[in-house]
Formats: C-alpha cells, structure tokens, sequence
C-alpha cells in the first residue's frame, strides 16, 4: 500500500494517540456504564439465587433489571473462583486449593480461576466488591488497547487504530465472554502481534521481545487451554503466511525476526511456568481431559457477523431462537467494519499483514461455520476444541483490517479506487440487509414476536450502510473549482482535510455506538452477589467448617442439580462446604468410586458436575461429611434431625451425622485424631496420638502434591479409594501436618524468576545510559580519558 509507512518506524503522535486510546476507554466505560445503577458486581447474582431452595425469590425471577438465563457460569464458577483467589491473597496466601467443594479441589491449576492473570492482579487492588468487575474491564481494555498498538504498528493511523481496537474489544465474538475463562487468553492476540511485528531500532527489537514474553506468559496464566491453542493456531498462521508473503516481495530479516519471536515465547514459557508445569497432570487426570469440542455453527448463521439479535437475544425481554447456544454463535462486529474490510483488501493486497490477515479470517471462519473443521482440528490433535471459539480470532482478523480500511479511507479519500471500494463493500452489504428484510421470515416457522426481533436487528445495521453509501457516493462527486483554484466543496485543502477527518470520525463513533449497544444489555450487575437470608445464616451456623452432604431426589443421576443446598461454586460465596463439585479438573475418580453405578450413567465426556444424593450416614461418612441437607420428604439412614430451613414450600431439612470426621483412623487402630486445626486454604495440623503403628485416612481429593509430616518427618503418601489421601503413622507421633505443594510448583517459580532477571537485565544492557558507562569504561582502561 504505497503511502504508508513502514511497520515498525512510526511517527507517534502523541496527543492523536492519546486521543485514540482515550476514545477507547471511554467505549469501554459506556458498556460498562450499568454498574454506576445496578451494582458492581459483575455477574449474573439472579441465576445464583434461583439455583437453591435456600435462595430461591419466587416473586420475582429477574432477581436484578435483566436476566440472561444463558451466562450462569459466571456466577456458578467464575466469580467465587475470583472471590477465593482474592481472600487468598489478602491473607497473603497462595490460592492453591479451594476446601468448600466435595473433598477439595485444585483452585490455581484448575485453569479457570486465573489467580495471576493480569486482570485477576489488577483486581487485587481494588474491594472484594469490585474486584471481578475491575478484572472484566481490565481483561477487555487489554484486548483493546494491543489490538490499538498493532493497528499502529501496521501503519494504520490513531483513528483507524481506534476503531480497530473499539471493534475487536466489544465484537460480539469476544465481548460476550467478558467475565467468563474463555475470553482470557484471546485478549492478548493485540499485544502479541504487536511484539510479534519486525522492528528495526536494536531497543525496540528487545522491545518487542518483551512484549511477546509477557503478553504470552498472561496468555497462559489466562487458563483455558481451548482458546489458548486457537490463539496460538492463529498467530502462527498470521506470522508463517505474512513472513512468506514478505520474503517473496523482497523483504528481509525474516531469520531475524523469526529468533527474536522464538525467544520472546521462550520467555514466555518459562514465566509461565508455575502453572503449566505442574497444572498439566491436574488436567490429564480431570474431566475436561476426555471433553468434547462440539460442532461448527451453521453456514446461515454469518448473517449474525452483521446483526446482533438477528435470532433473539437470551435476555429477558427476548427469546434465543438461534443455532447452537447464543455466546457460541454470537459473531457480530458491525456493519461499517466489514464494509471497510473491502477498503484494506482492495487498497493493500500487495501487503504481506493484510494479506495473511485475509487468509486467517477466511480459516477461522471455515473452521467456525464449516464441516472441515473436524479435520483441520483433529488432524493436530484439538479434536476436543470448541471450532466455534475461532470466532474470536475472525473478530480480530476483520478488526485490524477495518482500521487499516479506515486509515487508507482518511489518506487517500480523493482516490476513485478508494471511493469504489468504499462504494462495493458498503453496496453489497445494503443489498444483502434488503434482501434479509424482505424474505428473514419466510418458510422458517417464526412468530410474529421473532420476525419483529430479526428486523429490528436489521435496523441500525441497514443504516449505518446506507450512509457509508451515501458517503461512498458524495466523495466521488467532483469538485468544481472556485475563481482562486480552490475547492468550493470544503473551501481549502485544509477545510477538505478537516471534512475527511469528520467523516472517518462519524463512521468511527457510528460503529462504537452500535458496539455499545448491541452488548450493553447483556450482563448483569449486582450489589452483592452472594446475599445472606436467615435460612443460609442459620445453616452457616450451624455447620461451621464441616463438610454438609445433600440428599435430592437425584438418587438415579449424580450430575442432575435438584436445588437441594446450594448450587455447586456458588456454596464458595456462602462459605459453606458441600458434597458437591462443578468444575473443569474434578478428577474422574469422583464418578468412578460412587457406590451406586448407575447414577453415573450420564457422567461421560467432558461432564463436570458431580452433586450425589447422600441418602445415608453410612455413605456420609464415607466422604467425611459431617451433615446431610434434605429436601421434603427425604430422611436419611442413621441420621439425626438438627433443624428446618427456610420456608415452605421452600423448605430444607439437615440432619447431623454420628462419627463422621474428615481425617481419621482406622477403627480399632491404635492411632487417635484429638484436634484439627486448619491453617490456611490448603494447610492443616492434626495433634494424635498414636500407640503403634496406624493407617490415616485424610479425607482430601488425591492431587499429586500432598505432603504429610508426623512431628516433623515425611511420610510416604498413597492414594485410598482412588480418591482420598493416605499414610500410615508411626508409633508415638504426636502431631501431624498436611499440605498442598504441587509438585514442579517450585520449579515453575525458579524458571519465572530466572526469566524476570534475565529480560530485566537485557533491559538495563540496552539502555543508552548504560551503553554510555560501559564505553567510558572502555575509554578509561585504554588511557583515552
């Protein structure tokens, strides 16, 4: 694209730039503006509540202003996840395992609660109120401000790298995930295509190693390894088609630039290193080992790139009535971008960038809506990727080339071909929107209500396109020419430059607001997620820290949820531990080990729930658990009634378990357990007393990692039942510890550690101070000075 300048040798202009980035907080904040009303905290708190008996609101389901019955996993996972890793941390302990769910499960290495992702750290700083809603801003500004520094660097301008930043932060693809594991590594595609693109000042090669190092490492510490490896299938696409393109145009140094990327991702791995290394066995002996990926989306499903809501929307006002479920489909990224698209294709073919970002989009997207994504994934082993998560990495792909359209749109706005482009792109989406208006309903079954929903989302779409036409038209009107020679459409060159700009700026703010409002409704806020009534004080109460078992009418299926306690992660906010466990690294021993196989016939690949009908204290005591929690009707075997909670019809009924105990031994063993003492989230200290030799049996999940101690002394540890922690204690013992390290963890630590100094110390090498001083020390040893 002749004109532009060369990535890498930018001329920033700092107040345009400024400008730029300011207009992406500021969009920012108007999506998230709800919160000033509704509450800040992020997450849908009514799905949480109507889960249990214990919190059910009968009078009004929409517990808050608007209810998406599809974005539960925010309040069931991602928020106590959150809500643990921060009370961890301010009691300046490690967030390593989370004691309130079944027996115990892995909290840092279960790649979902994030303690060290950026966004996660960021949070840290602000109340436990606001800290997950600070982390879903700063997750999505991280999005918006790379995509912001890679436009730049691709040689887009501050308006086109602002609206390339605006449309790839609130696309549909990846703002729908705001709050959720799966957007986490996909926000740093920006920052990692920036450090990825050739520089040619030594400083900003080093530059550029750092960014990949760490913008790599917050990929991983993100967690989800699904959309990591997408990420990470994307950017090597982009890099290995725009480096060959480039050594085919003549370029050079793609050796070069090939070993700093290289060692930029090394750097990466080994600052990320605390969780890969020991997180991967976690993740082999879990349930999302063996989870199936799921199906492409339906090849009539693009015209949700162009309209949100075109097929409902899962809020309370519309109805979902679209393919596959709304967050997995949801692709839009506003008309004007997609028109601009055709812009930067036309304009900049010969580019190697836009031409590898052509080619990214056109695989993301077959692997999104096409049946060749089953081969395409399972031939590199990604068989068990969701294809419809490449959606994100489309937004990107048509993100940066909209900027680029609109930066060539500002510079060369006289041009006939530039206008022409503008002209086919904005014309053939017009014309697709009309015909969409005319026939969306027909011979498809829908109500009235569904057909009014479709148009309505044809709407704002259908007009921005009609005024990029109108535009597309009244640029490519000559203008005549006054007596001086001057332009009478503008008055000057300077008055033409400005209306160029205020055009490029009408478009930019056009497509931020369709953004914002297109995603605005779809969160939800609260001023407490996790509000304590008098049935769940009462239970907090009455079973302290001690496990409570529930028995539902669930007998036949330990993955059904009846409302019987609290929904499994949600309990995390009471701080109540349960019998009961949604989440992605359970190890599938709990399902095996279940005394009752038939209950398990549904707990096949990829399932995560585990919430078992305890019907006896014979089975409660097994596990540990000290309490069963009853619904109407349901009496559990040799167990003692305590109290009702709630109301009716409402009403719950605990009952407590004789002997139960969560470390014990043997019966007739010589060995006695006379006290507990937990000292953090995975620490515990027993005081026993031990005659001869005895088994224990530590009622915790088997993770490799738990290291017991009698008075001092490492104990070799065995797994029990495929499920528990055992040792045997020595005769005369007096006290026994417990604690959670997992193996490789310090490792991961040393390799962090080694990395932060050695970029740090590259830093200081390259810096022109110490330059200076290294050449007057060379100069004072040869007697110069």
């Amino acid at each position: 694209m002749r004109g532009h300048a060369p990535p890498g040798r930018l001329r920033w202009r700092y107040s345009s730039d400024a400008a730029g980035l300011a207009w992406v907080v500021a969009a920012l904040l108007a999506y998230f503006s709800p919160a000033l009303w509704d509450g800040l905290s992020f997450g849908p708190a009514d799905i949480g509540h109507q889960l249990s008996y214990l919190t059910y609101v009968p009078t009004h389901l929409p517990y808050l202003g608007s209810f998406n019955h599809l974005n539960g996993d925010l309040i069931t996972q991602e928020v106590p996840w959150n809500t643990l890793d921060w009370l961890a941390v301010h009691h300046a302990q490690l967030p390593l395992w989370n004691v309130y769910s079944g027996a115990g499960m892995p909290l840092m290495l279960n790649w979902e609660s994030a303690p060290f992702a950026l966004p996660t750290l960021v949070g840290y700083l602000f109340p436990l109120s606001a800290s997950y809603l600070v982390a879903v801003f700063t997750n999505l500004l991280i999005a918006g401000t790379g995509t912001y520094m890679a436009a730049r660097l691709a040689s887009a301008g501050p308006l086109g790298a602002a609206f390339a930043a605006t449309t790839f932060m609130l696309s549909g693809a990846l703002s729908g995930w705001a709050g959720w594991a799966v957007s986490r590594p996909l926000v740093w595609v920006g920052w990692l295509l920036a450090g990825m693109m050739r520089r040619r000042h030594p400083g900003h090669r080093l530059a550029g190693v750092m960014v990949v190092a760490f913008a790599s490492a917050f990929a991983v510490y993100g967690g989800f390894p699904e959309t990591l490896a997408l990420l990470a299938l994307g950017l090597a696409l982009l890099a290995i088609v725009s480096g060959a393109f480039g050594w085919l145009m003549g370029g050079r140094g793609q050796l070069a630039t090939l070993g700093r990327i290289s060692a930029g991702l090394a750097g990466g791995a080994a600052l990320s290193a605390p969780l890969w290394i020991p997180g991967l066995s976690v993740l082999d002996l879990s349930a999302r080992a063996r989870e199936s990926g799921g199906n492409h989306l339906p090849v009539g499903s693009l015209v949700l790139v162009l309209a949100q809501g075109y097929d409902g929307l899962p809020t309370r006002n519309s109805s979902w009535f679209g393919p596959a479920n709304y967050y997995e489909s949801a692709a839009y990224v506003g008309t004007a971008a997609l028109a601009l698209v055709v812009v930067a294709l036309t304009l900049g073919r010969r580019r190697p960038l836009v031409i590898a970002l052509a080619i990214t989009a056109l695989v993301a997207g077959m692997v999104a809506y096409s049946p060749v994504e089953g081969p395409l994934l399972s031939g590199i082993g990604l068989e068990a990727v969701a294809p419809t998560r490449a959606l994100s990495i489309l937004a990107f792909c048509i993100a940066l080339l909209a900027g680029l359209g609109l930066s060539s749109l500002r510079r060369y706005w006289s041009r006939t071909g530039t206008q022409t482009a503008l002209l086919a792109g904005a014309g053939t989406g017009f014309m697709y929107l009309a015909y969409l208006w005319l026939f969306s309903g027909t011979g498809r079954g829908l109500s009235a209500a569904e057909l009014s929903q479709r148009r309505h989302a044809l709407s704002w779409p259908s007009i921005t396109l009609a005024g990029l036409v109108a535009l597309a038209l009244v640029a490519m009107v000559p203008p005549s020419r006054t007596a001086r020679g001057r332009h009478s459409l503008g008055g000057s060159r300077r008055a033409s430059r400005r209306l160029r700009l205020a055009s490029c700026a009408v478009i930019l703010s056009a497509q931020t607001a369709y953004l914002v409002w297109a995603g605005i409704g779809l969160n939800s806020y609260s001023h407490d997620p996790f509000p304590v009534n008098p049935a769940v004080a009462q239970l907090q109460r009455l079973v302290g820290n001690r496990l409570v078992a529930l028995d539902g009418p669930n007998e036949a299926d330990v993955t059904e949820w009846t409302g019987t306690g609290i929904y499994p992660e949600v309990n995390v906010g009471y701080r109540i531990r349960e019998l009961a466990v949604h989440d992605p690294v359970t190890p599938r021993s709990y399902w095996a080990t279940w005394p009752v196989p038939a209950a398990t016939a549904r707990s096949g690949t990829g399932n995560n729930v585990f919430a078992p009908s305890v019907t006896s204290a014979a089975l409660a005591r097994l596990y540990g658990a000290a309490f069963i929690l009853a619904s109407y009707g349901r009496v559990p075997a040799g167990t003692t009634f305590v109290a009702a909670l709630g109301a009716p019809p409402y009403q719950l009924y605990l009952y407590a378990v004789p002997g139960a105990a969560q470390f014990s031994f043997r019966p007739g063993s010589a060995g006695r357990v006379l006290s507990v003492t937990q000292r953090g989230s995975s620490t515990w200290h027993l005081a026993v007393r031990v005659n001869r030799t005895a088994p224990l049996l530590l009622r915790v999940t088997y993770e490799p990692g738990w290291r017991v101690t009698a008075d001092g002394r490492a104990l070799p540890v065995h797994e029990v039942g495929d499920l528990f922690v055992g040792v045997r204690v020595p005769a005369g013992t007096h006290s026994v510890g417990l604690t959670y390290w997992p193996p490789g963890l310090s490792l991961g630590f040393a390799l962090a550690l080694a990395a932060m100094a050695a970029l740090l110390l590259a830093a200081v090498l390259s810096s022109p101070g110490w330059g200076w001083s290294l050449e007057l020390a060379d100069r004072r040893r040869q007697g110069e000075t």
